[in-house]
Formats: structure tokens, C-alpha cells, sequence
């Protein structure tokens, strides 16, 4: 988004982005889905960050998966750790992000929902 979009971007919107990415950490795919939905056709913004996230949340879950069927062979052990982190990282990172008037891109994330 360029300086003349972010000087519209208000309060509210920044609050929504904002919340789309943090409470993708309590409510993973939900919080963000929920946005997604109800701001969509409020905010390009909101809508963009909501959709990040939700991505991002979705990506998280397969990789949960990936580590639990991958666990018998212990593999999936070490991923349980990395997977936490970066989940905190990365919407904190969104969050901040969202908060500054811009929309993130996740690194590591399937884009799946456009």
C-alpha cells in the first residue's frame, strides 16, 4: 500500500488487522476466519491482513499434523518446539506490522486462501 492508502487506514481498521494475526495464537484458524468474513467487504486492509493470517494459521495447522504423524519416528518431536516459536514470532511480527498501517506477508506460509 502506498503513503496515501495507509493516511485512510483508520484506527479501527489497524485494530481489526491487528487482532486477525494475534488471535491467530489463542483461536488459530478461527479469530482470523472470522474477520476475514465479517471485514471483507469493509477493508481492503483488514481484508489483506485477515487473509494473511488465516493462511498462516492454516499453514501451522498442516505442519502440526505433518510433526504428529511424524512423532513415532521421533522427527516430529523437534518440529513440536520450532513450530510454537515461529507461530509467536511471526504473528507478532503481523501484528506490528498491522499496527504500523501495513499488511504482512508471512513468511512460510501456503498461500492458500486469495
Amino acid at each position: 500500500m502506498d503513503n496515501t492508502a495507509q493516511n485512510e487506514i483508520t484506527k479501527d481498521e489497524k485494530l481489526m488487522a491487528t487482532l486477525a494475526h494475534i488471535l491467530g495464537l489463542v483461536a488459530h484458524f478461527i479469530a482470523p476466519l472470522v474477520i476475514f468474513l465479517i471485514k471483507k467487504d469493509e477493508s481492503e486492509f483488514v481484508k489483506l491482513n485477515a487473509q494473511e493470517a488465516l493462511n498462516f494459521q492454516i499453514t501451522v495447522i498442516i505442519c502440526w499434523m505433518i510433526a504428529a504423524m511424524t512423532s513415532f519416528i521421533f522427527i516430529g518431536f523437534l518440529f513440536f518446539p520450532i513450530i510454537i516459536i515461529l507461530d509467536i514470532v511471526f504473528c507478532i511480527q503481523g501484528a506490528m506490522a498491522a499496527n504500523n498501517g501495513k499488511v504482512y506477508r508471512y513468511p512460510l506460509s501456503i498461500r492458500m486462501i486469495s
